[in-house]
């Protein structure tokens, strides 16, 4: 496709820490395009903005990542990456993400309290709009005097897909029930072991769930449009009907109020991430059992957008700007901002900020050298091609950062660097012996290659290309 388009630009890939690398070394480590897609979007908010220091909120159809970035990278962790609670040893952005989207399954749980995700469905507004003749059962829905189970959620088969062999009992008879075109949920699994079996499914790409999201609050709210708004009416009103039938109170009771509560959980949610993933930043401030001590009533009234006391001005605010990005995110973090009291800057294409990262990121490699002092007056460098001892620590640190500096421009350059620029540093650790002087005991030296692709020209328009 390249060929045909008259593009020479490199393939690159996106690493876990924001930067790039060609194809050809993405596949000898595949393993650094951990968390390669939210880096993505921290790169591309970084670019469309102009800010260097700055917390990025990344809010998309499945989940919320926030990330903080400084002196214009990412922050990452260097101990590595964890996922599912393993951590990895792959340098990549220190990103917290929590089950919060724009297609978050809206539901109520076993406290009967409103709840937003963690799963995530295909909103009604969506699955009308692909299946419009799902809409009179809708409508037969919303007015019937007494809801079916789990109400109102559809189930349907996914396109070219079998499950082979792999499903138990309870799965094949789901799968058996399930259509191309969407069903009720109650006639394809009438238990919650049913659901769960389902679900199963849907987490191997068989099957999908649809169901009331934020996406269709919002549309109900007329704050988002193109999908079809009387299916997500129609949607809310079969959920403040289940309150009010199942639950015997009427807290919402018309659509527009059930999707206003809707829009006003995920704003509180999402005032929180971005707290929680800040403090998380902080030494000091860590949280016991997931509550944050005496902070907690503060964080409190920030969520819920309140005051602290009648009597006491205590306030808590992000001391850099936020950014938003994501679909979602001109809907709701401007009153997140508000709440944080900080700067907000919604991107003009604030929805495509991964792919605008992935073009504007740029190649860059490390290489750290150790030197150390194994006995008095010897100072040794630890070159991978083989240690050196010198008898001034100056002359064994110059050494090592001319080694580190060699290292870090040949990866960069392998990487797919037109000409990077080094910047080195040294982490001194010094010792003291009694009453004599400090010595030196270990010093890092660490070396940084940074260099955009090595890019070609277009015969089409003659612009530089980027990365793909």
């Amino acid at each position: 496709m390249l060929e045909r388009e008259s593009i020479s630009a490199p393939m690159m890939i996106v690493k876990g820490d924001g930067t790039l690398m060609r194809a050809q070394v993405a596949l000898e480590y595949p393993v650094d395009t951990v968390l390669s897609g939210p880096a993505a979007s921290v790169v591309g908010a970084g670019f469309l903005t102009g800010l260097e220091d700055f917390t990025v909120a990344d809010m998309g159809g499945t989940t919320t990542d926030v990330a903080i970035v400084v002196g214009g990278r990412p922050s990452v962790r260097a101990e590595g990456a964890v996922i599912g609670g393993w951590r990895t040893m792959v340098e990549a952005i220190d990103v917290h993400t929590c089950g919060l989207g724009g297609d978050s399954e809206v539901y109520f749980d076993r406290e009967r309290r409103l709840a937003v995700g963690p799963r995530k469905v295909m909103p009604l507004g969506l699955l009308v709009q692909q299946f419009p003749d799902l809409l009179p059962d809708l409508r037969q829905l919303a007015a019937a005097s007494r809801l079916p189970a789990f109400a109102p959620q559809y189930a349907l088969r996914n396109p070219r897909r079998e499950p082979g062999t792999g499903l138990d009992r309870l799965e094949q008879r789901v799968w058996g029930a399930l259509a191309a075109s969407p069903r009720r949920l109650a006639d394809v699994a009438r238990t919650a072991q049913g659901v769960e079996a389902l679900r199963r499914l849907v987490d191997r790409g068989l099957a999908t769930l649809a169901g009331f999201t934020p996406s269709d609050a919002l549309h109900v709210l007329s704050r988002q449009h193109g999908w079809s708004v009387e299916a997500a009416r129609l949607g809310a009103g079969v959920l403040a009907s289940e309150e009010r039938n199942l639950y015997g109170r009427t807290v919402a009771d018309s659509a527009e109020a059930l999707s206003e509560r809707t829009r006003q959980h995920v704003l509180r949610a999402a005032t929180r991430i971005v707290l929680e993933s800040v403090l998380a930043r902080d030494p000091g401030v860590e949280p016991q059992h997931g509550r944050w001590g005496p902070l907690e009533l503060l964080i409190d009234s920030v969520t819920n957008g309140r005051a602290f006391s009648r009597l006491v001005d205590a306030r808590m605010q992000l001391a850099t700007p936020l950014v938003a990005i994501g679909a979602p995110a001109g809907a709701y973090y401007p009153d997140v901002a508000r709440r944080l009291g900080a700067p907000l800057h919604v991107p003009e294409h604030a929805a495509v900020c991964n792919a605008v990262g992935a073009v504007a990121g740029v190649v860059s490699e490390t290489a750290e050298v150790l030197v150390n002092q194994p006995a008095y007056k010897l100072f040794r460098v630890h070159d991978p091609a083989g240690s050196r001892d010198y008898r001034e620590a100056d002359a064994a640190i110059e050494d090592a950062r001319r080694v580190s500096r060699e290292l870090a421009l040949a990866a960069a350059r392998r990487a797919g660097a037109d000409d990077p620029h080094v910047e080195t540093s040294v982490l001194e650790r010094k010792a003291n012996a009694g009453a004599a002087d400090e010595y030196l005991a270990e010093a890092t030296v660490r070396s940084r290659a940074t260099g955009r692709p090595a890019t070609g020209r277009t015969r089409s328009d003659g612009l530089r290309g980027g990365a793909m």
